[in-house]
C-alpha cells in the first residue's frame, strides 16, 4: 500500500487541486473528512463506490472507531493512500485532522416530483448553505436546486457542516431560475412558496400537505426579480417576527419553514395511518 511522505508527490498535489471549485467542477469529484462525515457516507444509500480514501496510520492509531470504519470503507474505495502526518495536515481543511478523508464523486441523484422541493438563490455563506442542506435532508426534501451565484455545495466548510446531507439529496446547480425545466421537476399543482419578510400571510397558513417548491433567497439581495416575474402562481409567506428586527438568518428562516412542513407532513401520515 503506498505510504507518501511528500508534500509535492503527484497525488498530493492532485487532492489539494480539490480545495478549489473550478477542478472540483472539471473532475466532478470533492473531498469529504473526518469519523462521522465518512461514517454517513458508508451507510448512505446513494454512496456506492469511494473513488480515493486517504488514511494517516500514526494520527488513528489506538481509534477503534476510526480503525473499524476504515476497515469498511477498504471495501468500497476504488484506491487508497497513506499519509504522513505532515502531508495530512496540508490536505485537511480543520484545525485538527482526524486522519482520515476520501475523495466521493459528485453524482446526479434521480429527480423527484413529489413532495418537498427546496430553491436557493444566491446563497453564498458556506456555513448557512451547510446548515441548510443538513436541514433539507431532515425535513425529507426530494430536491434541491441552487441558483445564481451561490456558494459551491461542495466546497469543503459546507460539505462539514452539512453533516453527511451530501450523501442522501439530490443537488442540481442552474445560473438562472428560466434554467430549471419545471414540467420536468414538478407535477401539476405544485405550488411554488417564497420566504419573504414583507409578505401579508404567516407561514403557518401554507398548505404543506400539497406538493411544494419553497424558494429561500440571500440576506443580502432576496428572491431575484426573474423569479418574482414568473408565470408560475407564487405564494409569498413571512415569518412573523418582532418588528424591531428586519429579517432572520437564511438558514434560520430555511430551518423554520422547512421543519413546519415536515411536521404537517408528519401529522399527515399520523391520519392516514393510525395507530391501532
Amino acid at each position: 500500500m503506498q505510504y507518501i511522505e511528500s508534500r509535492t508527490n503527484p497525488r498530493i498535489k492532485w487532492l489539494r487541486s480539490l480545495q478549489l471549485r473550478k477542478n472540483r467542477a472539471r473532475e466532478q469529484l470533492f473531498i469529504a473528512e473526518g469519523v462521522r462525515l465518512l461514517e454517513e457516507a458508508l451507510y448512505a444509500d446513494n454512496q456506492k463506490v469511494f473513488h480515493t480514501l486517504v488514511v494517516c496510520p500514526e494520527i488513528i492509531r489506538g481509534k477503534s472507531r476510526a480503525s473499524q470504519l476504515i476497515e469498511a470503507l477498504q471495501k468500497k474505495a476504488l484506491r487508497i493512500i497513506h499519509v504522513a502526518p505532515q502531508v495530512m495536515k496540508i490536505l485537511s481543511e480543520t484545525k485538527t485532522s482526524q486522519g482520515i478523508m476520501a475523495v466521493f464523486p459528485i453524482v446526479p441523484r434521480h429527480e423527484s416530483r413529489v413532495g418537498l422541493g427546496l430553491v436557493l438563490d444566491g446563497i453564498q455563506d458556506p456555513g448557512n448553505m451547510g446548515t441548510i442542506l443538513r436541514t433539507a435532508w431532515a425535513a425529507d426534501v426530494t430536491q434541491v436546486y441552487l441558483i445564481g451565484e451561490s456558494v459551491d455545495p461542495y466546497h469543503p466548510k459546507v460539505v462539514r457542516s452539512g453533516m453527511g446531507a451530501h450523501f442522501h439529496l439530490s443537488i442540481s446547480l442552474f445560473s438562472e431560475w428560466n434554467e430549471i425545466d419545471f414540467q420536468q421537476i414538478i407535477r401539476p399543482g405544485t405550488q411554488i412558496v417564497i420566504a419573504d419578510s414583507h409578505a401579508d400571510i404567516s407561514y403557518r397558513k401554507v398548505e404543506w400537505n400539497l406538493d411544494t417548491l419553497l424558494i429561500i433567497g440571500s440576506e443580502a439581495h432576496g428572491i431575484r426579480s426573474a423569479i418574482l416575474a414568473s408565470d408560475h402562481p407564487i405564494v409569498s409567506i413571512k415569518i412573523p417576527m418582532s418588528s424591531r428586527v428586519e429579517s432572520l438568518n437564511a438558514s434560520v428562516a430555511a430551518g423554520i419553514l422547512l421543519m413546519d412542513a415536515y411536521r404537517c407532513a408528519e401529522q399527515n401520515r399520523s391520519m392516514e395511518n393510525p395507530a391501532t
